[in-house]
């Protein structure tokens, strides 16, 4: 589904809604979606609500495509953005530049 890269639906526009009626949750158009309006969180503003639906994504990413997927790590990498976002000099920031350097996100 083109429409979803990074365009980035509104809350309103039930393009998540969509994804999970018709594909369900472990389809990786959902995932795409849930991204998406993750990503309109953050740039709302609203991390902790962005943080938490990164961390659903990643976490079905990971069990339905793997941990070596091209899909799965850009998740990794959207997690760690937002979590630094909230506390750059610690934890997160530090997860997010060793993600974003091809590192696993485990130390």
């Amino acid at each position: 589904m083109g429409w979803a890269i990074r365009t980035g639906p509104s809350r309103s526009d039930g393009s998540l809604d969509a994804c999970l009626r018709v594909f369900g949750s472990e389809h990786p158009d959902t995932f795409v979606a849930r991204s998406n309006l993750a990503y309109v969180l953050e740039e709302r503003g609203e991390y902790v609500e962005a943080i938490c639906l990164h961390e659903r994504n990643l976490t079905d990413r990971l069990r339905v495509l793997g941990a070596d997927h091209p899909d799965t790590r850009a998740g990794q990498d959207a997690l760690a953005h937002a979590q630094a976002v909230l506390q750059p000099g610690g934890v997160f920031g530090n997860l997010f530049r060793r993600v974003r350097s091809g590192g696993s996100p485990n130390p």
